[in-house]
C-alpha cells in the first residue's frame, strides 16, 4: 500500500454520505498501510476505531467487523506479535465462515499459516493453507493465493529446498504483487532475506531458469504443493 491517504479520504467521503459501513472498511484498509510502514500505534488506533464503528452500525457479526479483526491480525503479524495475530484471526474467521465470505476466509487462513511458519510449525501451516487455498483458487482471489504461495516459498527456504523455492517464485510472479499488502514490517524483512537466500544458494542461470519455468507450466496454480 503506497499511500494511506486515498483510503482515509474515501472514509471521510462516505462519512459525509452517511455510509458508515464503508467508513469502517476504508479506515481498516488504511490501517493496513499504516502497519505496513511500521506506524503500529496509529495503525492499531485507526483499526480499533473502525472496529467499534462497525459494531455500532451492524452488530458484532458483520463483514466489516470481520475485516477489522483481520486487519488487526495482519498488523500484529507486521509487528511480529504472533499471539495477538492469532487472537484476531480466530475472531475474524468465526464471523467470516458464518457469512461464507470468499474474501476474508482464505486471507485469514493464509495469515494463520504465516503465523505457524514463523513459529516453526509447517504441518499446522499446511493444514490452514489446505482450508483456504481451494477457495482462493476457485474465486481467482490473487491476493490470498499470492500469500499462500509466499508461505510455501518460506517453508521451502526453511527446508533448504532451493530449487522448489525458486520455482515457486515463478508461480508467485504469475499471481501479481497484491500479496505484498499482507507482508510488512518484520515479515517484510524476513521475506526479503528469504529471497536473498534462494539466490545465494543457486547459481544465476539455475535460479532464472527455475523461476521462468513456472510461467510455462500450464495451470501452475495446481502444481505448487
Amino acid at each position: 500500500i503506497e499511500s494511506v491517504e486515498p483510503f482515509l479520504e474515501s472514509a471521510e467521503l462516505h462519512r459525509v454520505l452517511g455510509d458508515l459501513r464503508r467508513v469502517s472498511f476504508f479506515e481498516a484498509y488504511a490501517a493496513l498501510g499504516l502497519g505496513h510502514s511500521g506506524d503500529y500505534a496509529r495503525a492499531y488506533s485507526v483499526t480499533e476505531r473502525a472496529l467499534q464503528l462497525a459494531i455500532s452500525v451492524g452488530g458484532e457479526r458483520s463483514f466489516e467487523v470481520s475485516f477489522a479483526e483481520l486487519a488487526l491480525a495482519v498488523i500484529g503479524l507486521f509487528e511480529h506479535n504472533l499471539a495477538k495475530a492469532v487472537t484476531h484471526i480466530e475472531r475474524s474467521l468465526s464471523i467470516a465462515e458464518e457469512l461464507s465470505s470468499l474474501l476474508i476466509v482464505p486471507t485469514a487462513y493464509a495469515n494463520w499459516a504465516r503465523v505457524e511458519i514463523e513459529l516453526g510449525r509447517p504441518e499446522s501451516a499446511l493444514l490452514h493453507m489446505e482450508k483456504g487455498f481451494p477457495i482462493s483458487i476457485e474465486t481467482s482471489f490473487r491476493l490470498a493465493s499470492g500469500m499462500m504461495v509466499a508461505n510455501l516459498i518460506s517453508m521451502a527456504v526453511r527446508q533448504g529446498d532451493w530449487r522448489h523455492a525458486a520455482f515457486l517464485l515463478g508461480v508467485l510472479d504469475q499471481a501479481g504483487t497484491g500479496y505484498r499488502t499482507l507482508i510488512g514490517g518484520a515479515s517484510w524483512i524476513s521475506w526479503k532475506r528469504e529471497i536473498e537466500l534462494i539466490e545465494e544458494n543457486l547459481d544465476g542461470s539455475s535460479f532464472l531458469h527455475l523461476r521462468q519455468a513456472a510461467g510455462h507450466r500450464e495451470q501452475n496454480r495446481f502444481l505448487i504443493f
